[in-house]
């Protein structure tokens, strides 16, 4: 900027009041590049990048306020000094300055009458109200950016909040006679609730999405479609409401979302108020079902279910809703409920013998969740079974005695089965080796948690004798290979006809039973198994 003029001016005011127009007009310049940068469709910008031109922008206009502020107390003061320096700051002032500098023999009432003469022939210049700081509506041109900055002939600046308005037909002229309007912004902004309640934070392994949002969501698409695909922790009445709440939010980008990217010919927008309302009822709109992919594949009906031991569903009557809905223990933070729910349903330095649900989770829905998810991950269970000619039940079905019951969903939680036994007789024959039966296997099924270090109930060396890998698939024939496996690599204590008695399939099926009901549970599988003889007993491990 030219700044070599700076010697013309012999009033401090006056170069102060040039600066300011000149920090206005570089003000300008960068709200105009801002503006370009976020409007432009043709730019694609981060999130991060996005919300720094966003500060930027309003940054900018705090500074263009700053600085009109600062000219009007400076013309304020000297208008109201009288006998003080006038503000200078047009060419015809300073040269008016500058004469009056020059006359210096001139006696002080007379060099003052001089100086009033000279602003008087500028004051349409120096003093116009135009210079003063007043809106000025914008142009066509910057309509589209949410500010402007106009200059006034003076060369003052001034910021002007343009709302954003849609490219609603005015007048050439300009007469103002059509109400204004806003703009449709097709992004919104929105914090998702979801991915920082309890259910989600206690869903585990397995829930969508993966990790909660780190950014808020913007584009309606994606907001439906994260509420339709995702969030399956919560039952679809909770994700429709929370849909709901974020579209009432986001109306503008909502509206921009029909009528630009689904083409919607909207009359008005009730259409857009039945919609919101429906889904903070907790059903899904139709118009949704049929406009996103997404919400055409979410449930039809939507009920509030409950589901009962026996996986029976019925529907929650009002005032049970209303009883969840208001219970205060549901109210504290997850972080308290969960100690709480350790305090009630851990049992440290015990085991569990059955998978019953513990009575806490009777209490409610929600309770019921949050309860089980901690009580089967966080204790150890020891169970059984029983298998032989002389048992009067079969093994799958004494496996109903340790296997979940029917309707618990949360199973797949359970880490820690700490013994699974299995009795295998057969009967005596002298033929047989009186050694090799009766025999009794057992089990070590615990997921998540290594038993390298030591040994617990007469199992001995875990580490170097583990049945299978962590990649080991528990059907039949991988629990069948993986127990060969683990014979061959004993062959000096065991012989052939030993490894032709064991009751693999047996062995195999009831590994099947409990990978596929608790398959956190199979990933580490250790086996060892008692036989008594006629004089002595072994006990081998692996």
């Amino acid at each position: 900027m030219d700044t070599g003029r700076y010697d013309q001016v012999a009033d401090l005011n006056a170069i102060t009041m040039r600066q300011l127009n000149e920090d206005v007009t570089a003000y300008k310049y960068d709200l105009e590049f801002c503006n370009e940068q976020l409007t432009n469709p043709h730019i694609s910008l981060t999130p991060q990048e996005s919300r720094t031109l966003q500060l930027r922008r309003l940054d900018m206009g705090h500074n263009i306020r700053h600085c009109n502020h600062r000219m009007e107390m400076i013309r304020l003061t000297a208008a109201s000094a009288g006998g003080g320096r006038p503000v200078l700051i047009s060419d015809a002032a300073a040269a008016a300055a500058a004469s009056a500098r020059n006359v210096s023999s001139l006696t002080p009432a007379a060099a003052r009458q001089q100086r009033i003469a000279a602003i008087k022939r500028s004051s349409s210049e120096a003093l116009d109200k135009s210079a003063l700081v007043t809106p000025t509506k914008p142009s066509k041109k910057a309509r589209g950016s949410s500010s402007a900055v106009t200059v006034s002939a003076a060369g003052t600046a001034s910021a002007v909040l343009v709302a954003a308005a849609p490219k609603a037909e005015e007048d050439e002229e300009g007469d103002g006679e059509h109400p204004q309007q806003l703009e449709l912004k097709r992004l919104g902004y929105w914090r998702c609730r979801l991915c920082v309640s309890t259910k989600y934070l206690l869903a585990g392994a397995g829930r969508q999405p993966s990790a909660p949002c780190k950014w808020p969501l913007k584009d309606i698409a994606k907001m439906i479609t994260h509420y339709m695909d995702m969030h399956t922790e919560h039952e679809p009445a909770e994700r429709c409401k929370e849909l709901g709440d974020a579209l009432d939010t986001n109306r503008g980008p909502f509206e921009y979302w029909l009528r630009r990217s689904r083409s919607q010919n909207l009359e008005d927008n009730s259409i857009i108020d039945e919609c919101i309302e429906e889904l903070q009822t907790g059903q899904l709109p139709d118009v949704l079902r049929r406009l996103s992919r997404a919400a055409a594949s979410f449930p039809q009906e939507l009920l509030q279910i409950a589901v009962m031991e026996d996986g029976a569903m019925h529907r929650l009557s009002e005032d049970e809703q209303r009883a969840q809905e208001s219970s205060r223990f549901l109210r504290l933070p997850a972080e308290i409920r969960v100690q709480i729910y350790r305090f009630a349903v851990v049992r440290a330095g015990e085991y569990a013998w059955s998978f019953a649900p513990p009575a806490l989770a009777h209490v409610s829905r929600q309770v019921r969740e949050e309860a089980l998810s901690i009580y089967y991950s966080e204790n150890s269970f020891i169970l059984g079974a029983q298998h032989g000619p002389r048992d009067t039940v079969d093994l799958e079905e004494s496996m109903d005695s340790f296997l979940p019951p029917p309707g618990c969903r949360l199973a797949r939680w359970i880490r820690n089965v700490r013994t699974v036994s299995m009795e295998y007789t057969q009967p005596y024959s002298a033929a047989a080796q009186p050694y090799k039966f009766p025999l009794l296997l057992k089990f070590d099924l615990v997921g998540g948690t290594s038993l390298a270090n030591g040994s617990r109930r007469g199992v001995r060396d875990i580490s170097a004798k583990r049945v299978g890998t962590d990649d080991t698939q528990w059907d039949i024939p991988g629990a069948e290979e993986a127990f060969y496996d683990m014979l061959a690599k004993d062959e000096y204590t065991f012989d052939t006809m030993m490894q032709n008695r064991l009751p693999l399939r047996s062995i195999a099926v009831l590994l099947s039973a409990v990978a596929s009901a608790c398959p956190l549970a199979a990933r580490y599988v250790c086996l060892s198994w008692f036989y008594r003889g006629k004089d002595r007993d072994f006990v081998v491990s692996f």
